[in-house]
């Protein structure tokens, strides 16, 4: 079996893989270097957001409190498979993949959570976000 998992939990169960003889997936970012059990990490290219983010807050058009989906189509996540273990998943059927993603030829499912007890999935966008002030302090 293989487990997906980050940061102090994600240590745990790189641990307990090792022990094991079972393999793990990072998250969040290539966690390789790790553990020898990290076949790979789903990764979320952070630097896409951060750099959006200065770039539009120094324009002085900084939207806060709204939800960005930095997706396959703008290159917002991603497999590092210069550093992947896999066995027979290559270069090229990962690009296939990725590439299939962008096109939107796969559908990846959203989770929904049940916030109430209407028995009616919500999108997870539509669930209401505190707004929060930003105090610039020069």
């Amino acid at each position: 079996y293989r487990v997906a998992c980050g940061g102090a939990v994600g240590n745990s169960v790189m641990a307990a893989a090792e022990t094991a003889g079972k393999a793990v997936i990072g998250v969040d970012v290539d966690q390789s270097a790790e553990s020898d059990t990290v076949i790979t990490s789903s990764m979320k290219q952070l630097s896409i957001s951060v750099y959006d983010g200065i770039t539009a807050f120094y324009a002085g058009n900084f939207l806060g409190g709204e939800s960005v989906v930095l997706d396959a189509e703008v290159l917002g996540i991603g497999l590092p498979m210069e550093s992947s273990k896999f066995k027979t998943f290559s270069q090229d059927d990962y690009d296939a993949i990725f590439q299939d993603l962008v096109d939107g030829k796969i559908e990846i499912l959203k989770d929904t959570k049940k916030i109430d007890d209407s028995d009616i999935p919500v999108e997870i966008t539509d669930i209401p976000l505190e707004i929060t002030t930003r105090t610039v302090v020069k």
